[in-house]
């Protein structure tokens, strides 16, 4: 997602230039207005996650692309880079986790898709961290797998915030992309569903917030869902 551009306008205040997604995306990158998002949205406003807790994550996939008509020189597979909007890991005093936060002003009706990937990307990149940071090396079954049977791995969670202004009816897990009716109980795809793995998308919508859980420039949040301009006035938190 590109950035918007920001430029200063005096002390404890930025002007936010962009569309209106982009803008909105720069913002959460801030580390207090990610806390105080978290905070508000998921915690109800209960301060439980603190700037100095988190540190950014790499954003940035690749993904192979399908082979093109013409056939590619060898040696020159093409990749295809995405860009998550804010993804950031969250140390406590007894957990990690990463959460990435994906803004949205329009409906993404392939979004349980999105987030599994995103979230997929997140574990491989890691088992590869792992790899590379640890003594010794593998054998048999751990070998194969790339993990020691006694390793763990981080939980991540993907965070849909949409803040446009028409209603939000996209699909809210997998299943409901799937041709999965049950209309006809004997058919074989639903005999087949329960053995079908799910995945939920994780919808937060500006309107629904209470604004008295933030402290931030999210405190306009509901206003998001306007038609604004392209201009954005935003207090930079820490800086007043």
């Amino acid at each position: 997602m590109p950035a918007a551009s920001i430029c200063r306008l005096r002390k404890g205040m930025v002007i936010f230039m962009g569309q209106k997604n982009n803008v909105i995306c720069s913002y959460l990158s801030n580390p207090v207005v990610f806390a105080d998002f978290i905070n508000g949205s998921i915690h109800n406003g209960e301060k439980v996650v603190f700037p100095d807790q988190l540190m950014d994550r790499e954003r940035v996939t690749h993904l192979k692309e399908n082979p093109p008509p013409v056939k590619r020189p060898p040696g020159k597979p093409k990749y295809v880079e995405r860009q998550r909007d804010s993804l950031k890991a969250v140390f406590g005093g007894d957990y990690y986790i990463v959460i990435g936060i994906e803004a949205q002003n329009k409906v993404d009706y392939a979004m349980p898709i999105r987030c599994m990937e995103y979230d997929v990307t997140e574990y491989k990149r890691q088992l590869r961290e792992r790899s590379r940071s640890r003594e010794g090396k593998l054998s048999g079954g751990e070998f194969l797998s790339g993990m020691a049977k006694e390793e763990k791995l981080n939980p991540v969670i993907t965070i849909v915030f949409y803040h446009g202004e028409e209603p939000y009816d996209g699909c809210m897990d997998l299943h409901d992309m799937l041709e999965l009716k049950e209309e006809n109980k004997t058919c074989q795809r639903i005999v087949y569903k329960r053995f079908i793995a799910d995945y939920h998308v994780n919808l937060v919508k500006a309107g629904d917030l209470d604004e008295g859980n933030f402290e931030t420039g999210l405190l306009c949040i509901k206003s998001l869902r306007c038609k604004i301009p392209v201009l954005f006035f935003f207090r930079v938190p820490g800086k007043d």
